[in-house]
C-alpha cells in the first residue's frame, strides 16, 4: 500500500469545501459543481493493477449500476502501476464508466488530502496484512470499507470501527451505506480513531515487539 506513515505522525485535516470539486474537476471533465457536498468520492488505494477487485468491479457492471443510481458518486483508484499490462487492462476498462478515474502514485501530503476529503477509503485486497492506508484513514477521520481477509478483519471490526465485505456489488452497497445512514457513519468514525489511538501507539507496538522478541529469546 502506498502513503503509509505511523499512526503517531500528525496528519493534516483538509477543511477546504473546494478540495473535492478540484479533485474531480480534474479526473471527470463533467464534473462543475459549486458545492462538495453534491458528490461522494471513494477511494481505492494501492498499487494498480495488483487487486482483481478492481477489475472485476469495473468489469463486472457494479461501476454501472452505481453511476445508475448514484450519478454524483465517484471511484477513484490511486496507486503505482506494478504490472504495466494488467494496469492497461483497468485503464481501458474504467474509461467505459463516467464515474471511474485511475491516477498514478501521489505526494504523501496530497494523498493524505485526498484521504480527508473522501466519503469512505476501500481496501479491496484479496490478502493483506495490517493496512497502513486503513490506519491512516481511520486516524483521519475517513471511514473505511475493506475487502473481508485476514488483515482487514482483525484491523476492521465490521460495524463498529468500519465495515467488510465479500463481493463487489456488497463493497458499493456498504460504501452507499455512509452516505444515508449518518449516525453509522460517526459511530465509525469515532470508535475507529480511539481503536487506532489505543492499539497501533507507538508505545503499544513497542510492546508488542518486545514481547516477540523476548519470546524468540526465551525459546532459543
Amino acid at each position: 500500500m502506498i502513503g503509509a506513515s505511523s499512526p503517531n505522525t500528525p496528519i493534516r485535516q483538509s477543511s477546504s469545501s473546494q478540495l473535492v470539486c478540484d479533485l474531480l474537476k480534474t479526473c471527470f471533465t463533467s464534473v462543475s459543481c459549486q458545492i462538495s457536498s453534491q458528490y461522494a468520492m471513494l477511494l481505492k488505494l494501492g498499487a494498480c493493477g495488483s487487486s482483481l477487485f478492481t477489475l472485476r468491479l469495473l468489469a463486472g457492471g457494479a461501476m454501472a449500476r452505481l453511476h445508475h443510481e448514484q450519478p454524483n458518486v465517484f471511484f477513484i483508484v490511486v496507486g503505482p502501476v506494478l504490472d504495466k499490462a494488467y494496469a492497461a487492462d483497468v485503464q481501458s476498462t474504467a474509461l467505459e464508466w463516467p464515474n471511474v478515474c485511475v491516477l498514478d502514485a501521489v505526494p504523501q501530503a496530497e494523498l493524505h488530502h485526498m484521504m480527508a476529503a473522501a466519503t469512505a477509503v476501500v481496501n479491496s485486497s484479496v490478502s493483506e496484512g495490517v493496512c497502513g492506508v486503513l490506519l491512516e484513514s481511520m486516524l483521519l477521520g475517513v471511514p473505511v470499507v475493506g475487502r473481508r481477509n485476514a488483515g482487514n478483519s482483525a484491523l476492521i471490526q465490521h460495524e463498529v470501527n468500519g465495515l467488510l465485505y465479500d463481493t463487489p456489488t456488497e463493497g458499493i452497497a456498504q460504501c452507499l451505506r455512509l452516505l444515508t445512514d449518518l449516525a453509522l457513519r460517526k459511530k465509525l468514525i469515532q470508535q475507529a480513531a480511539n481503536d487506532v489511538r489505543m492499539q497501533y501507539s507507538r508505545s503499544s507496538e513497542a510492546d508488542g515487539y518486545t514481547s516477540v522478541i523476548k519470546s524468540l529469546d526465551e525459546s532459543s
